[in-house]
């Protein structure tokens, strides 16, 4: 995710100010929050609607369960 030194608190925590997220998704099905408003990266796709940092990596944590690349996991 892109944010400034500035934005950063001392415990690393990136403060919300309102600030919308989504959660992406890339070919390799690895997971990633992106601010709203900022491009997607190439390669990168949006899986779900705009809401806080907090429920962006909840999402996250539901979902992504293995976190080894799909590549790796379809070669096993």
């Amino acid at each position: 995710m892109h944010e400034t030194a500035a934005e950063a608190t001392a415990e690393g925590a990136v403060p919300e100010n309102g600030a919308q997220y989504t959660v992406v998704r890339n070919h390799e099905d690895q997971y990633s929050v992106w601010r709203i408003g900022q491009p997607v990266p190439q390669g990168w796709q949006e899986v779900g609607e705009a809401v806080s940092r907090e429920e962006a990596l909840a999402r996250i944590e539901e979902a992504w369960l293995d976190l080894c690349p799909l590549s790796l996991r379809s070669a096993r």
